[in-house]
């Protein structure tokens, strides 16, 4: 009598959980709001029995995950983890009672509370997917890109290692110190990337052709998107993109037009709209009903009776 009525209550109690999990596993693109600043995306969530988590959800993905993320622990109940399938970009565990994702398995790090995402012969048996290199040690896979980056990422820093005889993937450049591969993109963009900082050098980059859709510095220093050049602020550091001289003979792209000053090129619809940003000179006010009559440059545009806009959009006035 004892055996079947503690069985009775374990049931009933799966049976109310599954009821209130499944109830709206149907939602999709379900989106989780902690604050006004925080926004968790979930392709679907499901809601914890006693109404804790982000507003009473959590995402699938948290289901039986090996953390409790509803106060009751529910979310993790070891006879309803057993009876859910893991989702499909996850993997289950040997204990059938969670669920992690397929890329931490033979990461090299344990994720599986039973440890068997890391079980030694397993992953030495596991295959690399496409694009994936295999550590010395056999037991982790890491992204061919990952080779020679700087970064280990195998437990025996296999990844890391006989780098100045490593020839970079296509599309990557080495670093002088012969130790380290970056992305050609990254190259004598103003931002370091090499440890030795030689991808930023002035040796390397007076000779470098700036790729398609950037521009080169006066002082071939860097390489800037050609989206910022008369944009009004500076780049450069030499500021030569901004050049008054220049800018004036400049030929803006795409759909942007120039301002009255002739020194910047902002959106036709930032020019028209007077949206930020727009012109410094305010030459893209004109034609509006005198929206720059008020003493602030920026001013909301819910502030003003009469100038309609989406919200947060601002005004600029000179």
């Amino acid at each position: 009598m004892y055996i079947k009525v503690v069985l009775a209550i374990v049931c009933l109690t799966v049976v109310s959980v599954v009821t209130v999990v499944h109830g709206t596993r149907s939602m999709k693109d379900c989106h989780l709001r902690l604050s006004d600043d925080i926004v968790t995306s979930c392709d679907l969530c499901l809601p914890c029995s006693d109404g804790s988590g982000i507003r009473g959800y959590i995402c699938r993905t948290s289901f039986c995950d090996g953390k409790e993320d509803c106060n009751n622990g529910g979310d993790e109940f070891g006879l309803l983890c057993q009876m859910e399938p893991c989702a499909n970009t996850q993997w289950r565990c040997s204990d059938d009672k969670q669920c992690i994702h397929s890329s931490a398995r033979c990461d090299g790090r344990t994720n599986c509370i039973d440890g068997s995402d890391e079980d030694p012969d397993a992953c030495r048996a596991q295959q690399c997917s496409e694009g994936e290199l295999k550590c010395a040690n056999k037991l982790e896979c890491f992204h061919e890109n990952g080779r020679c980056d700087g970064y280990p990422v195998c437990y025996d820093n296999s990844d890391e290692a006989n780098c100045t005889d490593y020839m970079c993937s296509q599309g990557h450049w080495k670093c002088s110190n012969g130790l380290q591969c970056i992305s050609e993109k990254r190259l004598c963009d103003g931002y370091i990337d090499c440890k030795d900082k030689s991808d930023e050098s002035i040796q390397v980059c007076k000779d470098y052709t700036c790729p398609s859709g950037k521009w080169k510095c006066k002082d071939n220093e860097k390489c800037i998107h050609d989206e910022l050049v008369c944009d009004g602020n500076n780049d450069c550091t030499d500021e030569s993109e901004e050049n008054e001289a220049f800018c004036r003979d400049y030929q803006c792209l795409g759909d942007k037009t120039k301002c009255a000053d002739g020194l910047q090129c902002v959106s036709q619809t930032a020019a028209c709209r007077c949206m930020v940003p727009g012109c410094k000179d305010g030459s893209g006010c004109v034609g509006l009903s005198d929206p720059c009559a008020y003493p602030s440059c920026y001013i909301p545009v819910s502030s003003m009776p009469g100038v309609a806009g989406p919200p947060g959009l601002s005004q600029w006035c000179p």
